[in-house]
Formats: structure tokens, sequence, C-alpha cells
């Protein structure tokens, strides 16, 4: 039934239990879930990454102010 009428719940002493989903779903939804390991691995892994832009800037010394 899942196949042909979409996700069905199971209750468990009246209370949802558990979905059931189709493998084809229930795989697009972990491979949503998964998550990278580091910030590192993320940012190295995002489209932007290859987007060349220039993140360096020049540093900042403040300025000087009258008081």
């Amino acid at each position: 039934m899942a196949l042909t009428k979409g996700p069905q719940r199971v209750t468990r002493h009246g209370k949802e239990a558990v979905v059931v989903v189709p493998a084809q779903q229930y795989e697009q939804l972990v491979a949503r879930a998964r998550q990278p390991r580091s910030l590192v691995r993320f940012l190295a892994e995002s489209p932007l990454a290859r987007a060349g832009l220039t993140l360096e800037r020049e540093p900042d010394y403040g300025r000087r102010i009258d008081l």
C-alpha cells in the first residue's frame, strides 16, 4: 500500500509508532539527512567552493580618533 497509496502509519497502543514508506522515498530522505562530518568538509563540498569567490580582505587595524 505504501507504493500505491503513500506512506502508511502504524500505531501501537493507539499511538503512532512507525511510518512505512517506499524504499526509494526512504533513500531520498536519508540522503538529505546526511550531514558532513565537519564544517571544513561541508564548505569544501559546497557548490560555492568552485564559484571563484575571493574571500581575502585587507587587515583592519582600526582607526585613529581624537578624544
